[in-house]
């Protein structure tokens, strides 16, 4: 009669290194003896006891996966003063929204939260991306001091200033498909030559008007611009957010709240405008600049002028490229920093430079529009009225998420719906499934708005960036701007009786499957750095355990028979769903009242010199929801 302690060497345990690896996993290990065993003939053996730390699974649906991801002004109040900051919460669940039971183990649900994170967070440079942000929202697990599951480390990355000038990526089509049918190939609309000068030239007789699908602007001081010395008197070029480049007419592509409903669209552009017919400047181009802003009337966007002469007098452009001097302005470069704007314009020898605007003059007709919620994914747009003119373009500095496709849900092509989950640019979504009362209700806000200044409308602090160039600045700072996950519905009201909270919330109830139940408005971070916050979980998420796990002991000569597998099995033991002390979870202790022997049918003595043991489920696969350190007690007995 012979008890067997055997183990595998856990990470504390090492001293100098993980060993649960390889032949030391806690589910599956070996255990070498220094000296050959002999075991008797015709003995059996059974498990005596058993010791390992179990984590459960958690099942996922609508009813614990809905949450909310706010960025940007989280000063007190202003959050639930809708109208007075730029951002909107943004609803994301994790994995599916229907009502059916999903499964996830605790090793695979960190990919499914950082993966609705990122969908709630609607930011090109707050996602993994090719330039600016290199890891994006990472999740993990979290354990204690037993290396048991203690819920999760929320790390959100923030992105920053990166990358050098990437003309090369730029990747212009057609803003319009003048085909009747969308199936059809596009008539030829304007001609794009790629490499380190791109350009957009006009075609006699065809007309010119491209946009950037390849990636969105960079918020992280962000670049682009052009040389028009060569693009005649009259051409546009700017930003904009999400335009259906399907569409067969500007009336059919625009959002449905700008107007006049036939004008080309754009969030900020700088126009070649002929004089206004006087006799000084009749025949003369001059360099205007427009902001889509609302209106007190109707409530709607259109594009409205905004003017730059307390930087300068009005700069002429000429139709003629002969015309530009040394000192002429020929160049402009929009530059994006978080919710600031900022336009300079250059001359052909870079001698005279003006910053028209910047977004930190004091007087809020002096500054372009904020970065809002609805344009935070910014597209170049370039428009060329007179035949065989061109554009040259010369910066270009992007923020490509990881899986970005333009259109988001777009096939190429054809223009169909595709379903893609992965609905990175918030506004297309809002676009492609009717959903633009929010997107319209932030257009709406007084700091889009360029008629009223009157009272609490007059100023507006835009937000730009911090010492890393990032957009972080933590609760406690003069200026705040952050992020918050609001996992449940936040009801925070005045005296008043009027929503003061994250707004909208309706429906968020993920605060215990991600382990906040104590404190589910995460706007004050554990941690965080220039450009990262931290979150860790304060309760341990609920968890189930739905699967049987079995003792196998696969070099003995043992026999039992597995029904679900349909063949002989090596397994020894049907561990109970609960230990000894009643846990499900957590470290666990089960030694059986009455001992199961199987025989080892060996006729002679067996010499043994490795015991080889497993944890596995019903069909046989590792039960790789078992940590730390294992311990299996073996009893070897002559029959």
């Amino acid at each position: 009669m012979s008890l067997i302690l055997t183990t595998n060497t856990s990470v504390s345990e090492s001293g100098d290194g993980p060993l649960n690896t390889g032949i030391n996993l806690p589910y599956d290990y070996r255990n070498f003896t220094t000296d050959t065993y002999e075991i008797d003939e015709d003995s059996e053996i059974a498990v005596q006891s058993v010791k390992f730390n179990k984590e459960g699974n958690i099942e996922v649906n609508r009813s614990n996966n809905q949450f909310y991801m706010y960025m940007g002004d989280n000063s007190a109040g202003a959050q639930g003063a809708a109208n007075r900051v730029t951002s909107a919460c943004i609803h994301t669940n994790i994995g599916d929204v229907g009502d059916k039971f999903v499964t996830y183990n605790i090793e695979s649900l960190p990919k499914a939260i950082a993966d609705a994170i990122d969908g709630g967070l609607a930011h090109p440079d707050m996602v993994k991306n090719d330039t600016s942000n290199t890891l994006g929202t990472v999740v993990t697990i979290n354990r204690d001091s037993e290396n048991k599951f203690a819920g999760y480390d929320i790390q959100i990355n923030y992105g920053k200033a990166a990358g050098s000038n990437g003309l090369a990526n730029l990747a212009f089509v057609d803003s319009l498909n003048l085909a009747t049918v969308l199936t059809q190939t596009p008539p030829y609309n304007g001609s794009f030559l790629t490499g380190v000068a791109p350009r957009i030239t006009k075609e006699a007789g065809k007309p010119c008007e491209m946009i950037n699908t390849g990636a969105p602007l960079t918020l992280c001081t962000g670049q682009f611009g052009g040389d028009f010395t060569n693009a005649g008197g009259n051409w546009h070029c700017g930003l904009t957010r999400y335009l259906d480049e399907f569409s067969p007419h500007h009336q059919a592509q625009n959002i449905g709240y700008f107007h006049p409903v036939g004008a080309t669209y754009y969030d900020y552009v700088v126009k070649s405008v002929l004089g206004d017919g006087t006799a000084a400047n009749a025949a003369k181009f001059y360099l205007r600049v427009y902001h889509a802003v609302c209106d007190n009337q109707d409530e709607d966007l259109s594009l409205e002028e905004i003017d730059y002469s307390h930087v300068t007098p009005l700069i002429e452009i000429f139709s003629d490229p002969a015309s530009y001097t040394a000192t002429s302005i020929c160049k402009l470069i929009w530059v994006a920093r978080n919710e600031r704007m900022r336009l300079d314009v250059i001359s052909t020898n870079g001698s005279v430079t003006h910053t028209l605007f910047d977004g930190t003059n004091a007087s809020r007709v002096r500054n372009l529009k904020p970065i809002n919620q609805n344009c935070k994914y910014l597209y170049p747009k370039v428009r060329i009225a007179d035949d065989a003119r061109y554009m040259t373009l010369t910066h270009w500095y992007q923020a490509k998420p990881v899986g970005f496709v333009y259109g988001n849900n777009r096939s190429i092509g054809d223009g169909t719906l595709q379903g893609d989950p992965q609905a990175l640019d918030w506004f297309c979504k809002c676009y492609h499934e009717s959903e633009l009362g929010l997107c319209k209700a932030i257009d709406n806000r007084y700091m889009i708005n360029y008629e009223d200044f009157t009272g609490d409308n007059a100023t507006y602090s835009q937000f730009g960036e911090n010492a890393s160039n990032s957009f972080y600045a933590p609760i406690g700072n003069a200026s705040n701007y952050s992020v918050c996950l609001v996992l449940t519905e936040d009801d925070t009201a005045d005296a008043n009786n009027n929503a003061i909270g994250y707004v909208p919330s309706i429906g968020a109830n993920a605060a215990d499957i991600l382990g906040f139940n104590d404190d589910p408005i995460l706007n004050v971070p554990n941690a965080s750095t220039l450009v990262s916050q931290n979150f860790q979980s304060m309760n341990i998420p609920t968890m189930t355990s739905t699967n049987s796990i079995f003792v196998r002991l696969n070099n003995f000569t043992q026999r039992s028979i597995n029904g679900q597998t349909n063949g002989t099995s090596k397994i020894v033991y049907h561990i109970p769903r609960f230990d000894n002390s009643g846990s499900e979870f957590g470290g666990l202790f089960f030694e059986p009242h009455q001992r199961t022997y199987l025989k080892l049918g060996n006729t002679n003595k067996m010499r043994i010199q490795d015991f080889h043991l497993s944890l596995v489920n019903s069909d046989e696969t590792l039960a790789t929801n078992i940590t730390g350190k294992t311990i299996i007690m073996l009893h070897i007995k002559k029959r």
